[in-house]
């Protein structure tokens, strides 16, 4: 039992890889429906940093909306993200990690010898690495202090995530793209790449 707690965190710290940074993707635009109020609220990152969504006003924000039964899904997406917009001054990003399917075991481990942060962080470094060489492979600058930028929050109880209102997390990631006032305007799944550029494309279009 105590062998598979450090598995399981390790099955967390990959899906975690693939949804940082910058990107995952989705085919199907699925409608906030009357959520048009501002999705504000706080929490704390898996580095004790303080997250506020109200920081991200004036940005174009994305939150991946991810669990670790959906690991590796979206490597490629944060790469073509990070590729396409590079340092953009008016994006956001942020990652929530839904883990109310079995939230005992994960605050287990977590208690016991903070190993679902420290998987996370891993992950995170990792990211950030894999990243800049993406970058750099594409003739694309560097992107300055990137791993102090991105922002994973842990969802025990599914608190957080519900207020996105996504796919169901253990069978897809959702990208939900919020407004420069902090309003949901549309959550994405990793299959619907085209839709998410496109919606980004026409929002940072616009006038602030």
């Amino acid at each position: 039992m105590n062998a598979a707690r450090p598995l399981a965190a390790h099955r967390l710290a990959w899906l975690l890889l693939a949804a940082l940074a910058l990107g995952a993707l989705p085919a199907h635009a699925q409608d906030p429906g009357q959520a048009v109020a501002p999705l504000d609220w706080r929490a704390e990152d898996v580095n004790g940093r303080a997250v506020d969504t109200k920081s991200f006003r004036g940005k174009l924000l994305l939150v991946f909306i991810n669990a670790p039964a959906t690991k590796g899904k979206a490597r490629a997406l944060t790469e073509q993200l990070a590729v396409r917009y590079g340092d953009h001054a008016g994006l956001g990003q942020l990652t929530i990690v839904d883990l109310s399917e079995a939230p005992l075991t994960w605050r287990g481990a977590e208690t016991i010898s903070g190993t679902v942060s420290a998987r996370v962080r891993e992950a995170q470094a990792w990211t950030v690495e894999n990243l800049q060489k993406t970058l750099a492979q594409h003739h694309k600058p560097p992107i300055e202090g990137l791993e102090a930028r991105l922002h994973v929050v842990l969802d025990w109880d599914g608190e957080l995530v519900t207020r996105y209102r996504p796919w169901d997390t253990a069978r897809t990631i959702t990208v939900a793209l919020i407004d420069k006032e902090g309003r949901p305007l549309a959550n994405y799944r990793v299959d619907q790449r085209d839709e998410l550029f496109a919606a980004i494309d026409d929002q940072l279009e616009k006038a602030p």
